[in-house]
């Protein structure tokens, strides 16, 4: 296992954004997912971000818990824009709500932590 020198193991983040990659500087990439203007996430070290709020909220599932051979998924769902996480074809976690998958162009985001 790897872990940078100083920092805390976090684990896979996966998620979406309304920010075209267009709009975002090359030279510029963010420490993190959460730095992305209008990202909606889940992962880190048990977490779920919700630019909405602006705030981590502690949740259900940690990626660390991954296995070598696990398949990992996320949905946002198109009634309530719920993000959601799959491990292994079932759901294991619910993250932030309200995310506007009808009304906004939405690209996936993944960060390996």
């Amino acid at each position: 296992e790897e872990v940078r020198p100083g920092e805390s193991p976090d684990g896979l983040t996966l998620g979406v954004t309304a920010t075209s990659p267009d709009g975002l500087a090359p030279d510029d990439s963010p420490a993190t997912l959460e730095h992305i203007p209008e990202t909606w996430s889940l992962g880190y070290d048990g977490q779920m971000w919700d630019c909405k709020s602006g705030t981590l909220t502690q949740v259900d599932w940690d990626p660390r818990s991954l296995a070598e051979g696990d398949v990992v998924g996320l949905l946002v769902t198109a009634s309530e824009g719920e993000l959601l996480i799959f491990r292994n074809g079932s759901a294991v976690c619910a993250g932030p709500r309200g995310i506007p998958v009808t009304s906004r162009k939405l690209y996936a985001v993944v960060d390996l932590l």
